[in-house]
């Protein structure tokens, strides 16, 4: 699954790529800069230790589970501390999409290097270790996403608020709305580097309905941005 992403990342940019990994040996083959990390957690909220350590002024972060479509440098923009697409409202077991919440998907982020950034990513870090030294860690839906959007939006200090920047759907395609997004440029989902399993989600993701289409970027059409 990693490998496929890095591949099809390979295929479309030249960005210099880091890997965090606590298994660098199984990626050794691959033309990119590893650095070894232990899981702490077993948990999505190790990524948080991740977020801190990146070597780059502006770091384009990509989960695993991506397929790139696109060069990704198209969504660099330094006016902005931090890029990323809305989570999704939706309904598994009827496949209705209803909107988007107002927090951000942590799947596909574009962050600066900076004060606010990495007060952020420690606040949620420092979190995340209390609830895990509490037993309570596991029990966060969501996991580091969800921490990180609670930090992003309950910042009283004004010094430290981040300048979010709301980027369109094609830059993290989901189920939900896979089959209104023409243009795609990133897809996120889980297998899609097996044939049967990609074959299998893009049969389930064309089966949803779309109740909401309010700021999808379809066709040419491009999704405002909030910030």
């Amino acid at each position: 699954m990693l490998t496929h992403s890095i591949k099809t990342l390979r295929k479309v940019s030249n960005l210099p790529i880091t890997l965090f990994t606590d298994k660098p040996e199984m990626f050794q083959k691959l033309d990119i800069n590893i650095e070894r990390v232990t899981r702490r957690y077993d948990h999505a909220s190790d990524k948080l230790e991740c977020f801190m350590l990146t070597p780059y002024d502006t770091t384009i972060y990509l989960d695993c589970d991506t397929e790139i479509l696109a060069d990704p440098r198209e969504i660099i923009d330094d006016q902005y501390d931090l890029r990323a697409c809305r989570e999704l409202q939706s309904d598994p077991y009827t496949k209705l999409w209803f909107g988007y919440s107002y927090t951000i998907n942590t799947g596909v982020l574009v962050y600066k290097n900076n004060t606010k950034m990495r007060r952020v990513f420690l606040d949620s870090y420092m979190h995340a270790d209390k609830l895990h030294q509490q037993g309570k860690l596991r029990s966060i839906s969501g996991g580091e996403q969800t921490i990180i959007n609670w930090f992003l939006y309950n910042n009283d200090d004004r010094s430290c608020r981040v300048d979010l920047d709301i980027l369109p759907s094609k830059w993290n395609v989901r189920g939900p709305i896979y089959n209104v997004i023409k243009d795609k440029k990133i897809l996120h989902h889980h297998g899609l580097h097996d044939p049967q399993k990609r074959a299998g989600f893009i049969k389930w993701a064309n089966e949803w309905k779309q109740h909401c289409l309010d700021l999808l970027e379809i066709d040419n059409t491009v999704e405002s941005s909030v910030t």
